[in-house]
């Protein structure tokens, strides 16, 4: 006599199609997934890719001896530069200093920017605690950089003298002056005056960065980039 064996009733019309669709669900689910996988693992690749060979940021110290002379690939709102602190005139380091057309910043704002990156970028450290170790700079308790934007004149005695409009970056030892707080300001100093006759006080001169160094990707960042590319490839076989 044949053994039936009982697997029970087929399953109901609705719990078919709710079967059907909760694997359709699961199947979507999984595929969503997946391409969520893709596309995180392509924004890695992008962020690697950036991070490895984004332009070097971050302004060079010039120093000679024990003395800050300037610093190259300074960041000036958009644009890279490189400065020389100098001892002078404004008429000898400035083209004659006659015309806006012979500085570098040609407004006021654009000058106090330029002040605030020597203090954010470039007088720091031992630099900040000391201001007489930039370059033309003798006191020990300030550093006055001046970064002229414009000229103007003044009348003493029925003779015009004339300035230069000048943007100054104020680096003070905080253990001489009670305040000891690092500030930008502006002033004048006339065309002829010779900072170098002046203890605390010197131009900055501004020039435009000849170009942009990119970091080279290192070895490790190839490594980092094909380990990336082998995990996309088993992910791809796996799915």
């Amino acid at each position: 006599m044949a053994t039936l064996t009982a697997w029970g009733p087929a399953p109901h019309g609705r719990v078919a199609a709710a079967l059907r669709l909760r694997h359709a669900a699961n199947g979507e689910v999984v595929e969503a997934a997946g391409a969520s996988m893709k596309l995180h693992f392509l924004s890695v690749i992008v962020l690697a890719v950036a991070l490895l060979g984004a332009p070097a940021k971050g302004a060079t110290l010039v120093v000679e001896g024990r003395a800050l002379v300037g610093a190259t690939g300074v960041q000036v709102d958009d644009m890279l530069y490189d400065v020389t602190f100098a001892d002078g005139t404004c008429i000898a380091l400035f083209d004659g200093c006659n015309q806006v057309a012979d500085l570098t910043f040609r407004t006021e704002s654009a000058a106090l920017l330029a002040a605030n990156a020597l203090l954010d970028q470039v007088l720091l450290g031992n630099f900040d605690v000391r201001p007489s170790l930039a370059r033309g700079c003798n006191d020990s308790g300030a550093c006055r950089i001046a970064v002229p934007y414009g000229l103007s004149s003044r009348s003493v005695i029925f003779s015009s003298i004339p300035t230069a409009l000048v943007a100054q970056a104020n680096n003070l030892d905080d253990g001489t002056f009670t305040s000891g707080i690092d500030s930008v300001s502006v002033g004048s100093v006339d065309r002829d005056e010779d900072l170098g006759e002046d203890f605390f006080e010197a131009f900055a001169v501004f020039t435009e960065a000849a170009e942009v160094t990119v970091v080279p990707l290192p070895p490790a960042g190839w490594l980092l980039l094909g380990g990336l590319a082998a995990l996309g490839a088993l992910g791809r076989r796996r799915a």
